[in-house]
């Protein structure tokens, strides 16, 4: 976080409902940088599970999202 802030690839502020806790945003920096990004994520994408049939493809991401936690709480 304090990369991504220093770098203004985002926005913190105080949340509104609970003072002790912070709101990030994506600023709009962060999100040029990230539609720049995309095009070479997509082709690493392509490197790296290419040689996967398409149905194995989706059961690696799939087991990938959940040793995540697919970014839920």
């Amino acid at each position: 976080m304090a990369r991504l802030l220093s770098r203004g690839m985002i926005q913190r502020r105080r949340a509104k409902d609970d003072g002790r806790a912070y709101a990030i945003k994506i600023s709009g920096q962060g999100a040029k940088a990230l539609r720049e990004a995309q095009p070479a994520a997509a082709a690493a994408d392509v490197r790296l599970l290419g040689s996967l049939p398409p149905a194995k493809r989706q059961d690696f991401l799939e087991s990938l999202n959940k040793i995540v936690g697919d970014g839920e709480g």
